[in-house]
């Protein structure tokens, strides 16, 4: 639709504009009766701080850091729907060093006591990425592996396809984590749409991470695996659920065993209506502000797809996949959090990948955050260790 990408922003501003005004959501609380709807749906005005349904100790991890709060990213006031890519860029870089804060192990602890007991070895190799350039693979095995073969994850981090950095704190224990189950992990060094030094948009990193699973399919002698699982979290869930639409399309899919996208960002429908949101994907507004901005996250998926073409593109959003796309992919599974705002998208996909045929199970953490099972870790052990046992046994029965 001619001016699809710039009307979500255009929405996105005015809407989050009003809010700074009046310290809550436009849309009317629904409550009938007795009955309140959850969230910021039940109540326009509420933080995190004032749920209900917050795990105790993920709220007192995140108090802090000040995450408890509704808050914006400061840049967001000064952008408008006209705004450049370079003035995009800036929110984009403040939102960085923002979230990096926690990738980065600086405002919450990221270790356990059973981190010590991992036993796994990484080694760096140069391969070439998805427009012939070197690019970096990190691959991650048990150090007594000897010559078993073993299932392979090829890992896609998140932060929306447009930044954090590959290697750190995060990324590295949840592969450490996987490989100290019994696999070898590899994590390519993906271009983000995002760098100070030049913007790789759509479908760079994608393309990137493409050649990374055809570089493990073809190598699986050398590296001792016997299956290749997608795995990823937030925009490394989109680009899991994004590689296998890709090969399907191209007639490779059969290299790929299975698919587990974790809190997968997958729709760009975040500068759409309240409407359409409480319609088609109502925890955009239920969970609106908890840790991730909607209006922040419509000018991040402009940044990946900053055409009319791309803000719509299956394989670059997978919920806009068709269900012919979807037809002879492999198992899938998908995992949200209750109070994410992306919950329901990763429901609809999945529900949508039964309805087709493909093997799909499909799961929901209660009371936490986007991606908590890698970001706070510490906070809650026993949702990171129970999440990393569960891919491991995903891999493992295909």
């Amino acid at each position: 639709m001619p001016g699809e990408a710039r009307q979500l922003l255009k929405h996105a501003v005015e809407a989050a504009a009003d809010e700074a005004k009046t310290g809550k959501s436009s849309h009317e609380a629904v409550k009938v009766g007795a009955y309140q709807a959850p969230g910021r749906i039940g109540d326009p005005g509420m933080g995190m701080e004032h749920d209900p349904r917050v795990n105790p100790k993920l709220l007192a991890a995140v108090r802090p850091l000040g995450m408890d709060k509704f808050q914006a990213p400061p840049g967001l006031a000064k952008l408008t729907e006209n705004s450049s890519m370079e003035e995009i860029a800036e929110l984009v870089d403040e939102f960085e060093q923002g979230i990096m804060m926690v990738y980065g192990g600086h405002a919450i602890s990221l270790d356990l006591p059973s981190d010590k007991d991992m036993k796994v070895e990484m080694t760096e190799e140069t391969i070439k990425g998805g427009d012939g350039q070197d690019m970096k693979v990190y691959v991650y095995r048990p150090s007594n592996q000897g010559d078993e073969k073993l299932p392979a994850v090829v890992y896609t981090h998140g932060g929306g396809m447009v930044l954090v950095a590959t290697m750190n704190p995060v990324h590295d224990f949840w592969c450490k984590g996987l490989a100290s189950q019994g696999l070898v992990v590899v994590m390519p060094d993906f271009r983000n749409a995002y760098t100070k030094e030049k913007y790789n948009h759509f479908p760079a990193g994608l393309n990137d991470c493409v050649a990374a699973v055809k570089w493990t399919s073809a190598n699986k002698d050398r590296l001792k695996i016997r299956n290749i699982v997608l795995n990823g979290e937030s925009g490394g869930g989109n680009l899991a659920c994004a590689i296998s639409l890709q090969a399907n399309r191209d007639g490779w899919v059969k290299e790929i065993s299975g698919v587990y996208p974790i809190v997968p960002y997958i729709s760009n429908l975040y500068g759409a209506s309240a409407e359409r949101k409480l319609k088609e994907l109502p925890s955009l507004v239920e969970n609106h502000g908890y840790f991730l901005n909607s209006w922040s996250n419509a000018f991040l998926g402009y940044f990946y797809t900053p055409t009319d073409e791309g803000a719509s593109d299956p394989i670059a959003w997978p919920y806009h996949a068709t269900e012919d796309m979807m037809k002879g992919l492999p198992p899938h599974v998908v995992v949200m959090d209750q109070l994410d705002p992306l919950r329901d998208e990763g429901f609809s996909y999945a529900q949508r990948l039964a309805k087709t045929g493909v093997q799909v199970k499909y799961s929901m953490n209660i009371g936490v955050l986007h991606g908590s099972a890698l970001l706070f870790r510490s906070a809650l052990p026993e949702l990171h260790l129970g999440m990393v046992r569960e891919v491991a046994a995903f891999a493992k029965s295909l």
